[in-house]
């Protein structure tokens, strides 16, 4: 699934998807992006902050997998966690690890509310 959706990105640098409205974000007769919609890395990185800091996704393997059922790299989920460790809005029990590959592989860690 990994593979997939980084080629899927590769080639659709706005929202990840092939030709056909998997999302149902396109208007209706559009077949790529449209403008008036956002960039969907922009809405799942909203929406993986407000999971943290809700206390929804409480370790790196569920931000993880959040992001790759969501359609983006999970990459992404790293960016996010990196950012709000950064602003001090969370800490993390455990090892700090960037990787984003090989999900299935990763060490676990908790994410806490600071």
């Amino acid at each position: 699934m990994e593979k997939f959706v980084k080629v899927c990105w590769k080639h659709d640098q706005m929202s990840g998807e092939s030709n056909c409205n998997i999302d149902n974000d396109y208007l209706p007769g559009t077949l790529f992006y449209d403008q008036n919609n956002s960039n969907k890395r922009i809405d799942i990185k909203s929406q993986i902050e407000l999971l943290i800091l809700s206390g929804a996704l409480t370790t790196n393997l569920e931000g993880l997998d959040y992001a790759l059922k969501n359609g983006c790299e999970p990459k992404l989920f790293v960016e996010v966690i990196s950012q709000l460790m950064k602003d001090g809005r969370v800490s993390i029990q455990g090892k700090f690890n960037r990787q984003s590959s090989n999900i299935h592989r990763v060490e676990a860690y908790k994410i806490l509310k600071v």
